[in-house]
């Protein structure tokens, strides 16, 4: 059975993208991002910037706003039983060539994790227009997942990318 996207949370301010791969059953049901209770997103988030995003989608919405984050995954529809990456089959790309136009303050992209990382630049990068490749910048950053074993402040050190591209 296909699961899908969640539309993308994009603001006027928004400067930089972040790309998860396809929201998790639970973030599907409550229809927002990263809403796994031991996914670590929103914590890696609130050290980042030293703010509280809150608990809702309200308050988290207004949050990236604030920061001038937009969220978004890579695919807009792909096979998968489970909430795993690993499962992912039949990928369908979001259309990010109409994305990225009408957005042109977005210059910087950051990347969730590997599989985040492997679908963008195999299934969209190579359709991106070279003006759109030449503006962007690219940064893989280790997945907020608990199947990331990787150590918290691990997380937050290499994460603290956004910060500084956002000149916060």
């Amino acid at each position: 059975m296909p699961k899908f996207a969640l539309p993308a949370i994009v603001h006027s301010t928004s400067r930089c993208l972040i790309l998860g791969t396809l929201p998790g059953d639970q973030s599907l049901a409550a229809q927002f991002y990263y809403l796994h209770p031991r996914n670590q997103f929103w914590r890696i988030m609130q050290a980042v910037f030293a703010d509280e995003p809150g608990l809702t989608s309200v308050t988290r919405a207004a949050f990236l706003a604030r920061h001038q984050l937009a969220l978004w995954d890579v695919l807009h529809a792909a096979e998968r039983v489970g909430s795993l990456d690993t499962a992912i089959t039949n990928p369908i790309p979001n259309d990010f060539q109409t994305f990225f136009t009408a957005n042109p303050a977005i210059q910087k992209v950051g990347l969730n994790g590997m599989k985040a990382q492997q679908l963008f630049m195999r299934l969209v990068w190579p359709n991106l227009t070279s003006e759109l490749q030449s503006r962007l910048e690219l940064v893989g950053l280790p997945s907020t997942s608990p199947a990331n074993t990787q150590a918290f402040a691990k997380k937050v050190e290499a994460w603290m990318w956004l910060r500084n591209a956002l000149g916060a």
